[in-house]
């Protein structure tokens, strides 16, 4: 449009290159891929802990009835 590239151009490859531990190849395709990446892979993380969480604390209410 303005000659500018959007802010997500080449994450796809970036995050493909991170993924492989080409972190240098990663920035150079986008320099908030590492970022992006890091928070994706925290968010998930926490999803995970909090689905275990849960279905601990329902198996104990489930076993006190």
């Amino acid at each position: 449009m303005n000659g500018s590239s959007c802010i997500l151009c080449g994450m796809t490859r970036a995050f493909v290159k991170i993924s492989n531990f080409n972190f240098r190849e990663a920035l150079a395709l986008n320099k908030g891929s590492i970022t992006l990446y890091a928070f994706m892979l925290l968010t998930i993380t926490f999803f995970f802990i909090y689905l275990i969480i849960k279905q601990l604390i329902q198996t104990k209410k489930i076993n006190k009835l």
